[in-house]
């Protein structure tokens, strides 16, 4: 993986900071825009029941690994046509 962004080069260890500082951005967004839209269409106090919340999240979870399956597929047939795949240098 290149982890270069210009001539800076990201420590391995510091990439689980872009994971928290996702969260950290996305939960305000969710609570100050998503729920209170939600409220008004679903007429519900909280918006989004628990329920609700895990069944999005299986969908979004299922095509994630959709889409790198489909994504795997490609590399192995793009690998197998140039003759990568027993390669160990590769």
């Amino acid at each position: 993986m290149d982890r270069h962004i210009g001539k800076f080069q990201i420590p391995p260890a510091s990439l689980t900071f872009f994971f928290v500082a996702s969260v950290l951005l996305t939960v305000p967004v969710y609570d100050r825009l998503i729920v209170p839209v939600l409220r008004n269409v679903l007429k519900t106090p909280q918006g989004l029941t628990p329920l609700q919340k895990i069944a999005i999240g299986l969908v979004l979870s299922i095509t994630a690994m959709i889409a790198a399956s489909l994504t795997e597929i490609k590399r192995m047939k793009t690998a197998t046509l140039h003759g990568l795949t027993d390669n160990p240098t590769a």
